[in-house]
């Protein structure tokens, strides 16, 4: 295997990359465009998710308990029902993702350890509704703890690696590596496709190129590319989406030029 075979090889990857600018913006901007796309579109937390409230008994620890959702990230309230009927119609239309009625005995029974609140959710979309109800539980014991009264079960947890358990900083790395997958498989295909049809692999053959020489000279201009892609994503990971880059960036590297 000699080395200014390679060089040559890669020469002229380079040259057809240059010479085609649509591959090369493909290149260069799929990456972050597809990042940006995930990043932001798959979420797992909800933030503002708009719900009513039905207050069938109405006083100083009811309204406080409401004023604790809606002063939360999580919740807004933006309904106040004084009817089931008004509460279903809310749902039903999509004006709400979920309800909290109050029963009339609620502090009565809080007095006596055995209170209950009713959540109805919109079952249309399961997942916001699975987070609507861990929210709203986790909040309202929030609210008892804050005021010396023991919820149901007092849980306390510890959640490692992603403190504030905020979905981006558990998808995005994972994107990362499933872009970069993706484009990889993506241009070295379209490269070899398009040596295909053009008949230079035909040509290659009467060379002196050992099938090593070729591989490792077609290859090596998209690992730089690739590096660099891995360097904006990165930086739009830390900067951007604000996920903690914790460790050795140069093993990152390390790992994913392995990879």
């Amino acid at each position: 295997m000699r080395m200014q075979h390679i060089r040559a090889m890669a020469r002229k990857e380079w040259w057809h990359l240059f010479r085609d600018p649509r591959s090369l913006a493909l290149i260069l901007l799929m990456p972050t465009m597809l990042l940006f796309l995930f990043g932001y579109a798959i979420r797992l937390d909800i933030t503002e998710a708009p719900i009513g409230v039905l207050q069938e008994s109405r006083d100083a620890l009811t309204n406080e308990i409401v004023s604790h959702l809606d002063a939360s990230h999580a919740f807004e309230v933006t309904h106040h029902f004084t009817s089931r009927k008004q509460l279903r119609h809310a749902i039903q239309y999509g004006e709400v993702w979920g309800a909290i009625v109050i029963p009339a005995s609620f502090t009565r029974d809080m007095l006596d350890g055995k209170a209950q609140l009713q959540l109805i959710t919109d079952g249309v979309d399961a997942n916001t509704a699975r987070l609507i109800r861990n929210y709203s539980q986790a909040m309202v014991n929030d609210y008892l703890l804050q005021r010396g009264m023991k919820p149901p079960v007092q849980l306390e947890d510890r959640t490692w690696f992603n403190e504030a358990k905020e979905s981006r900083i558990a998808i995005v790395p994972g994107v990362i590596a499933i872009v970069m997958a993706v484009i990889g498989a993506l241009m070295t295909s379209l490269t070899i496709a398009r040596e295909m049809e053009q008949g230079n692999l035909v040509m290659l053959r009467t060379t002196a190129l050992t099938r090593g020489e070729f591989l490792i000279g077609k290859l090596f201009p998209y690992f730089i590319i690739g590096l660099a892609d891995l360097a904006v994503a990165i930086l739009a990971a830390v900067y951007v989406f604000d996920v903690p880059l914790r460790g050795s960036l140069w093993e990152l590297v390390l790992v994913s030029s392995l990879f």
